[in-house]
């Protein structure tokens, strides 16, 4: 049990699961963020301003994201056709985004908005993101971006396979520093892309991480890994106490990316404890369920939070109350399973259509 901890391979053995998981920990943010914005004590709307603002926060994106680096590795590591890489993936998230970004987007800017075709195109082509701050579907156009550069990126860091780690933290410090100047020079446009830019950086760490679990290296020190806690526990606890001089206050708000970018190693951290415990455990229906939740992680996120936005914003409902972000879930499964099918169904007629 030992060696098994000690490879860098334990990040591959429950991905699925650990996908599952983070899709209902954002799943869960959302929700509290729904909580506390109807501004009422109690006991829920405790619970809502820990989760959100201090011990899970947004840790379901940086799982994500790292996830979805290690997986990015892994396939550039098994086939090189950069052709058939780019087909896989852009047909995973752009068909998806296609049939289900043109619905919503079409009920939610000229059905319920009434904002007629522009504000359509604006928001289906990701303008409106750049230029109102647009968010909803950010990830998106994000993961699109990566998609296409993985193969650049994974280069600059394997290409001879010396230095890798050095050439880990030089390519994280290119997107890191520029979005801090970003954050202090243009702080009206950082603000709108700020959910986007700011996770790059963990996308970039799963490529690492999927390059050395691809390889089966062993673990030097396994248990560095949780020194990834203490820079969030750090800005938590200025964040609790005050800052007391030591840094501007809003260095810990989302006006600037220090936050994000400890989220980041606080992820790391998480996630290499959750495939511990994950090895631990001996519930096979649980962990087939995680990871069911996890091969519907791109359908649920972008119905869930279309759904959501359709209630809270066209309908005026009160989605932080439970009646009502329970049918947020349950319409946001049977979508998900509606668009999984669906995009199979076309895929399979076109791959029958070619070879007829």
């Amino acid at each position: 049990m030992r060696k098994k901890i000690r490879n860098w391979d334990l990040f591959l053995k429950n991905r699925g699961e650990l996908f599952g998981i983070s899709t209902i920990l954002i799943v869960a943010l959302h929700y509290f963020q729904d909580v506390l914005s109807m501004k009422k004590t109690g006991l829920i709307p405790a619970v809502a301003e820990i989760y959100n603002s201090y011990v899970i926060k947004s840790l379901g994106v940086e799982i994500f994201m790292l996830l979805s680096g290690i997986g990015i590795a892994c396939s550039l590591m098994k086939d090189s056709d950069v052709g058939g890489f780019y087909g896989r993936r852009f047909r995973r998230v752009v068909l998806p985004y296609l049939v289900w970004g043109s619905l919503y987007w079409a009920v939610y800017d000229m059905v319920g908005k009434k904002l007629g075709i522009a504000a359509f195109l604006k928001d289906f082509f990701f303008v409106s993101m750049f230029t109102e701050g647009v968010t909803r579907l950010w990830f998106i156009i994000l993961i699109l971006v990566l998609y296409f550069l993985s193969p650049f990126l994974y280069d600059v860091l394997f290409y001879d396979g010396k230095h890798r780690f050095l050439k880990l933290v030089l390519l994280l410090l290119i997107v890191m520093v520029p979005t801090v100047v970003l954050a202090w020079k243009s702080p009206v446009f950082y603000k709108h892309v700020e959910i986007a830019l700011t996770r790059i950086p963990a996308f970039i760490f799963g490529l690492y991480i999927g390059k050395r679990a691809g390889q089966h290296e062993e673990m030097k020190h396994p248990w560095l890994i949780f020194l990834g806690l203490v820079p969030h526990t750090l800005l938590v606890i200025l964040k609790l106490t005050g800052t007391g001089g030591l840094v501007p206050a809003e260095f810990l708000t989302n006006k600037w990316p220090f936050m994000r970018f400890a989220m980041i190693l606080y992820g790391f951290s998480l996630m290499f404890l959750l495939e511990l415990l994950l090895e631990k455990i001996r519930l096979p229906r649980f962990k087939q369920l995680l990871a069911l939740a996890g091969s519907y992680s791109l359908e649920i996120y972008m119905t869930h939070v279309c759904v959501r936005s359709i209630l809270r914003d066209i309908l005026k409902l009160s989605t932080g109350r439970v009646r009502y972000y329970s049918l947020i879930i349950v319409i946001s499964v049977i979508a998900s399973i509606l668009l999984k099918r669906t995009v199979e169904g076309i895929l399979l007629n076109r791959e029958n259509g070619g070879t007829a």
